[in-house]
């Protein structure tokens, strides 16, 4: 793992929280890599947002405000209900039942994990089909921010978590019958549902 993907996944998942303050050498020293790759990874992170340095003070983990999450909701509900409509006509049905059997494991498994990287799986994957670099890459950077924002979130709950798996459900379905204006429905619901369960609205 580079230092670049070390320290993003580090940010993501919570374990370097906003505000807190960045220490190169640590890294260095849990990587066992030289000062160059950590500040080289420290410099994209912070033009992708991750990070902030602040001149002559430091390095610390930027902050996402409610503001931020709104806006990449918003994004999202006007970017992926348009892939999946699009995507009905190119994905491959093997992944479909492939994503609908993982979901039903997951809905039997009273133990199932709130997160995880399922989700992030699923939609990049439905956005994959399109075979579309630039949308593919936009739409993985913006789910890498909704998977820090999932993690950062206080309202964690179980019963979101398994009624977005059902709304996943509905959105396969959706698409294994073809139907672009239900898959389309079916997506924006899921991300308004899942903007909500923030409780920001």
């Amino acid at each position: 793992m580079t230092p670049y993907e070390y320290i993003k996944k580090e940010i993501i998942c919570g374990n370097l929280l906003p505000g807190t303050i960045f220490e190169e050498k640590i890294v260095q020293e849990k990587l066992n890599v030289s000062r160059t790759p950590v500040r080289e990874a420290v410099l994209r992170l912070s033009n992708e947002g991750y990070l902030t340095i602040i001149p002559r003070k430091g390095t610390i983990v930027s902050n996402i405000s409610i503001n931020d999450i709104k806006n990449i909701y918003e994004y999202r509900m006007i970017i992926e209900p348009e892939i999946v409509k699009k995507a009905i006509k190119t994905i491959n049905h093997d992944f479909l039942l492939e994503q609908k059997k993982l979901i039903n494991e997951k809905l039997s498994d009273d133990n199932c994990l709130l997160l995880d990287d399922y989700d992030k799986n699923f939609h990049i994957g439905i956005a994959k089909t399109l075979n579309n670099n630039y949308i593919e890459k936009e739409i993985s950077r913006v789910l890498d921010l909704s998977e820090r924002i999932r993690f950062l979130s206080s309202n964690k709950s179980h019963e979101r978590y398994i009624d977005s798996l059902y709304e996943h459900l509905n959105i396969i379905e959706a698409m294994l019958n073809k139907n672009e204006d239900s898959a389309y429905e079916a997506m924006l619901k899921h991300l308004y549902n899942t903007l909500e369960g923030f409780k920001i609205l």
